[in-house]
């Protein structure tokens, strides 16, 4: 929620869990991501964005896919990909609690 407000400008309430992927880089870094569903709301354009956050752009999965080598990680069309093939979890999955969110 805090992540979606900063880099977008967006209040996001999740709904469901998508997934949690781990992911290993060429350089042997490791990224560990939780990706969720949900809605999002109340767009404050006026809301500055969290450095190095230049700007928020909405895109197809077709016009990602086209600039997969500018993607921080294989782990954002994978996530999006389960998210079309309708893949979802419960909230409960992770928690009860999503930092104070109830659903």
């Amino acid at each position: 929620m805090r992540e979606t407000l900063e880099e977008t400008a967006w209040r996001f309430t999740p709904e469901a869990l998508l997934g949690v992927y781990l992911w290993r880089s060429p350089r042997r870094q490791t990224t560990l991501r939780f990706a969720f569903t949900g809605a999002v709301s109340d767009h404050d354009p006026q809301r500055g964005l969290d450095p190095p956050v230049l700007a928020a752009h909405w895109l197809t999965r077709d016009e990602l896919s086209s600039r997969s080598a500018q993607l921080r990680s294989e782990l954002v069309l994978r996530s999006i990909d389960d998210y079309l093939s309708g893949r979802r979890f419960a909230l409960a999955t992770i928690g009860n609690e999503l930092h104070g969110f109830r659903p």
